[in-house]
């Protein structure tokens, strides 16, 4: 009895992704497992590295976003870092999970001010996917007068502005934002 060409070819098409997948498998165990034994013996620089490596084959090899998380999480617990929140929070974003991904948003943000103009706007949008406007608009109009922060932030906050018809301060917001006249000062 022959093994039909199709089916063979199908097997050895799937044959060296599933060796992958194993191999990666058993990596991100690994590496959670030296995480685990190394935080035992108190050394939690290097198990903060060795959780968040298992966490990174387990979200970017495997698309293991459970087990990325379980891992990140425990990595954060060891040593609060701005990668780690990020992917925490990136991960709830994938999820569709918007109140935890700005919870780790608005905590990378406070913890790490100099990340702020990198994530005002996925916070912004988390919130506003939880549909929680007020507070994405407190964290728009707070990120409004630095300069660093990127111009989405005003149209995000536009957008706000715009859906419970707060015309006033969309009002202010336009006149922020465009230039004076050249004649302004000459009269």
């Amino acid at each position: 009895m022959g093994v039909a060409p199709a089916a063979l070819a199908a097997f050895c098409d799937k044959e060296p992704l599933s060796r992958f997948s194993k191999i990666m498998h058993e990596l991100a165990g690994f590496c959670a497992e030296q995480g685990a034994l190394t935080e035992a013996d108190g050394d939690a620089l290097s198990a903060v590295e060795l959780w968040a490596r298992a966490a990174s084959i387990a979200e970017e090899k495997l698309g293991h976003l459970a087990m990325a998380l379980s891992h990140y999480k425990r990595s954060l617990a060891l040593e609060l870092r701005a990668p780690l929140l990020d992917a925490i929070a990136r991960i709830h974003e994938q999820q569709k999970e918007w109140l935890d991904a700005a919870s780790h948003l608005d905590r990378l943000v406070r913890e790490f001010p100099e990340q702020r103009s990198h994530v005002i706007v996925r916070l912004a949008d988390a919130y506003t996917h939880a549909e929680h406007d007020a507070d994405a608009q407190q964290r728009l109009e707070a990120a409004l007068g630095d300069p660093s922060s990127p111009p989405e932030v005003a149209s995000r906050l536009a957008a706000i502005y715009r859906r419970p018809e707060q015309w006033a301060p969309l009002a202010d917001l336009v006149a922020r934002l465009r230039p004076s006249p050249p004649w302004t000062g000459m009269v």
